[in-house]
């Protein structure tokens, strides 16, 4: 979703209930303000995390400031959605959301047909009028500086993979801990074009390794990986013929998986990322750079067979499964079994 649909949204909710497939839960960067001039004033509801969190005391412990946090911004937004039918709650501060890392899917019983919320995250600077703890080392600039002319100079909705384009982010992935999982992801990445004819498929590809990425690097042991839904929201997945968690499952996933770094078995259990060994291209790369050489699909039959004994020349180094074998030629062969011969 970008600036302009958000405000088509807005619109279309001053006149009543707008359902979506996906949950009106939305990310800002740059100032509220930017967002009030555009966005019709009725239905609108301003609120900040800071203010929502200065209704309850600090609680004294650091662990426990999470879920501190999403109570009192659940109560804090409930109360104010209580007298209105609709509403594009925008909701400032909300890198502190983000310095503690609570999910975002707490905000989806507080959104609907009716409602929907803006996280709107500041370009840079600290938030006023609230005191963190000593032991807190919070720096909302860290959180914010994306990429000097990338993301951070657009206007618009951010998606998750955007948060690549980060210069610390980047820089720790080169780091001892991420280098190898990084270098996996990157060569992940070169396949796309091989798996994707469609530029926008390509993207969305993009967006949802990437997002699968991130996710391996925050929680690496995770036992579930993230849905087709979950991907399609964090994504911000849209196609106009096809649902966005079907375009996800049965055409992006469905692709992916054929990489060594995807692994995809069914919708219950989610989408992992895997590191693998960065060797060269993996056999359904090269077998789809060389059907697009062929005429039709009845050609695609030999040229696989042919290249399951191909010699490493034409696979760029990858030795093939019967690699300098021939068919139908009869080979002498003597082996040895403990003692026989």
């Amino acid at each position: 979703m970008t600036l302009d649909d958000l405000k088509i949204l807005a619109d279309r909710m001053t006149y009543g209930p707008v359902p979506t497939q996906a949950k009106k839960v939305y990310a800002y960067l740059g100032h509220i303000h930017e967002l009030l001039q555009i966005l019709p004033g009725t239905i609108v509801v301003r609120g900040s995390v800071l203010d929502a969190c200065a209704e309850g005391g600090l609680p004294p412990q650091e662990e426990t400031i999470p879920q501190f946090i999403q109570a009192q911004l659940m109560a804090y937004i409930e109360t104010r959605q209580e007298r209105r039918k609709t509403s594009v709650f925008l909701l400032d501060d909300a890198e502190v959301i983000a310095r503690y890392r609570l999910p975002m899917t707490f905000l989806y019983s507080l959104v609907g047909d009716t409602h929907a919320i803006v996280l709107c995250v500041a370009r840079g600077g600290s938030p006023q009028g609230w005191k963190l703890p000593a032991y807190v080392s919070f720096d909302p600039h860290e959180i914010t500086v994306l990429s000097a002319e990338g993301i951070l100079m657009r206007s618009g909705l951010i998606k998750v993979a955007d948060l690549l384009h980060g210069e610390n982010l980047v820089r720790d992935l080169h780091t001892t801990a991420y280098r190898e999982a990084y270098a996996s992801y990157q060569s992940a990445c070169e396949a796309l074009t091989e798996l994707f004819e469609e530029e926008s498929d390509q993207r969305l590809a993009r967006d949802v390794l990437t997002t699968l990425f991130l996710w391996y690097c925050a929680f690496p042991e995770a036992h579930r990986g993230l849905t087709a839904h979950e991907l399609a929201e964090a994504c911000l997945a849209e196609d106009e013929t096809i649902k966005q968690e079907d375009l996800i499952h049965g055409i992006i996933l469905d692709r992916l998986r054929q990489l060594n770094q995807v692994e995809y078995t069914n919708k219950e259990r989610g989408a992992f990322f895997r590191v693998s060994a960065v060797s060269g291209p993996t056999y359904t790369e090269i077998l789809a750079r060389h059907q697009r050489r062929v005429a039709d699909d009845s050609e695609a039959a030999q040229q696989w067979l042919s290249l399951l004994m191909a010699p490493p020349s034409r696979t760029d180094g990858v030795s093939m499964l019967f690699g300098g074998q021939t068919l139908n030629r009869r080979e002498k062969v003597t082996g040895r079994a403990n003692k026989v011969r």
